[in-house]
């Protein structure tokens, strides 16, 4: 399969000032040369996919940052999860978007999701499979994360099934194929059905955390729910499940930072909302809070808007090791540091719904049906390592 690379690289001043005799005073932008990288004014950062608003993004970028096509699916295979389990060879997971099935499926709107494994290796190059065609009870999966021997996937259920949206497990040693058996693990809060988990994280005490917004009945693949939009945290193999978060309209994403004592969440409000008025798109972040120390589930506690995007909503949501907070939005990738300042961006047409870091500053980003592989500097790593089970 052809690939395509897309380069260049910009600085974009937000606001340039200067010291005047009576105050701070207004300078428009004007070319200047700074690393061999050009500050140019905001009409013409269309031009690259690089957009730097903090220093900092220079040394993330690195010296010959790049964007490339790497494979172009007939279906958008390449909407969530985008879990990368190895590196020799290359191997990720994703979940697609909701797409129209070839014969009709009232009980999910007549829709579909299926779950792909795609590899590279240097022999063969790029290649992608199925390997859950929407099979019970892993229906309508979406986010997942690393956990044991395998990958713990949010499913999103369907109207014909109260109990089908679940926390279901899918082994990956050996790969698996669209036969492999997945396994329930959590389809209830205390007998209440859950409403569609959206996205999972997994922490070092092995806890499991996950979002479940109401989105999928507002999607009409999912019944009337009985429980609000809640965020939950989860021992496996105990009955101890409690709520962690509230008043959040749709949580959606979720990730910790590296230390695991700040958690992050986004907001998907806006992605649904018909009204003329924009609705919730925050990114909140919460400090994490163990009320003993035998304590497996944290308090989410101290919440505070950690950033809002400028384009679409902030989806899936992910923290390299220093800290920094890359989150998938309607205009591609921005990058915070972690005091919510925005870095940069990398733009993409489309914008990307979730990505996956791989190894050595590789970033795979998922566009629908266009997987694109990011080059930035080696020295970014995943805060979860590739292949680092939990659980």
């Amino acid at each position: 399969m052809a690939s395509y690379v897309i380069t260049g690289l910009v600085l974009v001043p937000l606001l340039v000032t200067a010291q005047g005799l009576n105050g701070i005073l207004p300078i428009s932008p004007v070319d200047v040369a700074i690393n061999n990288v050009t500050i140019i004014a905001s009409t013409q950062v269309a031009t690259s996919p690089f957009q730097v608003y903090s220093e900092p993004f220079l040394t993330i970028l690195g010296a010959s940052p790049s964007l490339t096509v790497v494979y172009n699916a007939t279906f958008p295979a390449f909407h969530e999860a985008g879990i990368v389990t190895s590196l020799e060879p290359l191997t990720f997971y994703s979940s697609s978007n909701q797409f129209d099935t070839a014969s009709l499926s009232p009980a999910s709107n007549n829709k579909t999701v299926v779950v792909s494994r795609t590899t590279f290796s240097n022999t063969t190059g790029w290649a992608s499979e199925i390997i859950n065609n929407n099979t019970a009870p892993l229906t309508l999966a979406n986010g997942g994360f690393q956990f044991q021997d395998g990958i713990l996937w949010a499913a999103q259920g369907n109207l014909s099934s109260p109990a089908g949206a679940a926390l279901v497990y899918l082994p990956t040693n050996p790969p698996p194929s669209n036969t492999t058996a997945a396994t329930l693990i959590l389809n209830n809060y205390m007998g209440s059905p859950l409403n569609s988990p959206n996205d999972i994280f997994v922490t070092r005490k092995g806890a499991v955390y996950f979002t479940d917004p109401q989105i999928g009945f507002i999607q009409n693949v999912r019944p009337i729910p009985t429980m609000p939009s809640l965020v939950y945290g989860f021992v496996p193999g105990s009955t101890d499940i409690r709520v962690v978060a509230d008043d959040i309209e749709l949580p959606n994403g979720v990730t910790f930072s590296p230390d695991e004592n700040t958690v992050y969440i986004t907001e998907a409000g806006a992605a649904v909302s018909s009204d003329i008025l924009p609705a919730g798109k925050s990114i909140y972040a919460f400090d994490v809070r163990y009320n003993s120390p035998n304590d497996t589930i944290a308090s989410f506690v101290n919440r505070r808007i950690f950033a809002v995007p400028s384009a679409g909503i902030g989806d899936g949501i992910h923290c390299d090791t220093n800290g920094n907070v890359w989150v998938g939005t309607g205009d591609g990738v921005d990058v915070y540091g972690a005091s919510g300042r925005l870095l940069g961006k990398v733009l993409v047409e489309g914008g990307v719904a979730n990505f996956g870091f791989a190894s050595n500053g590789q970033v795979l980003l998922m566009a629908e049906n266009l997987l694109y592989s990011l080059q930035v500097d080696a020295s970014v790593q995943p805060a979860v390592a590739v292949g680092e089970r939990r659980g």
